[in-house]
């Protein structure tokens, strides 16, 4: 589990160097990074952050850099987990917008959705 005051170096093991310092701007002082695991939306690169608090969702963007999307747990309506051959996909229905993130590895996303359903008080 990381939190904001762990190292930059920390992050870096899973992150690259502008994801690791962007996300160290948005994280605060008591929060902690739970999960965390990459995939795509939109055909762009994107980095799904489970914590304490929130999901945080960057995303890669071309030519602007990462898009940030921040949902507390409790406008987190439903999460759903569909499985493929070789990946998976997430939906997050919120009270202000729906996600739905692709090409994740099966293993991690799986109990990603679960860990959200349980913070969000949602057992899918």
């Amino acid at each position: 589990m990381l939190n904001k005051t762990q190292s930059f170096e920390q992050l870096r093991k899973q992150l690259n160097r502008r994801e690791a310092k962007e996300l160290l701007q948005i994280l605060r002082e008591d929060e902690k990074v739970k999960k965390l695991v990459r995939g795509l939306f939109h055909q762009n690169l994107a980095i799904l952050v489970v914590t304490t608090r929130r999901i945080i969702f960057m995303y890669k963007t071309f030519p602007l850099g990462y898009q940030i999307k921040v949902f507390p747990y409790h406008i987190i309506q439903n999460v759903r987990y569909e499985s493929g051959i070789t990946s998976a996909k997430i939906k997050i229905y919120t009270l202000t917008e729906n996600i739905e993130l692709e090409n994740f590895a099966k293993e991690q996303l799986k109990g990603i959705s679960e860990f959200i359903s349980i913070l969000a008080g949602n057992f899918v």
